[in-house]
Order: structure tokens, then C-alpha cells, then sequence
């Protein structure tokens, strides 16, 4: 009985092992993912802004400066 209750903590130990090893090898792509996401939504709020600058800037060149 003893046999089998250190065996299946040796197992449970090593499950454990395995997913950390998982979650550090994984941890990277997380990141990659992460900026490129980030990157991303950067670029689409850059297009906003430029966008909403260009047609207020169109809207006031219908005004005559004095």
C-alpha cells in the first residue's frame, strides 16, 4: 500500500513538472501573441486618428482664414 501511495505521489509530482514545463515553453508565444495584438490595435488607432485629423482638417479648409 505504501508502494502505491508513493508512486502515485511521484506521479502527481511529475504532472505537475510537466505542466509548468508547458506553461514556460508556452510563456514566449503568450508574449509574441500579446505584442502582436498590442501592435495591432496600435496601427488601428493610429488610422483613427490620422483619419479624424484629416477630415476635421478638410472641414476647416472650407473656411476662408482672414
Amino acid at each position: 500500500m505504501a508502494e502505491l501511495t508513493i508512486k502515485a505521489s511521484m506521479d502527481a509530482t511529475s504532472v505537475e513538472t510537466g505542466m509548468e514545463r508547458i506553461k514556460q515553453q508556452a510563456e514566449p508565444l503568450r508574449k509574441q501573441r500579446l505584442t502582436r495584438l498590442g501592435q495591432r490595435l496600435m496601427q488601428y488607432l493610429n488610422q483613427a486618428v490620422t483619419l479624424h485629423l484629416i477630415r476635421r482638417l478638410h472641414r476647416l479648409s472650407h473656411f476662408k482664414l482672414p
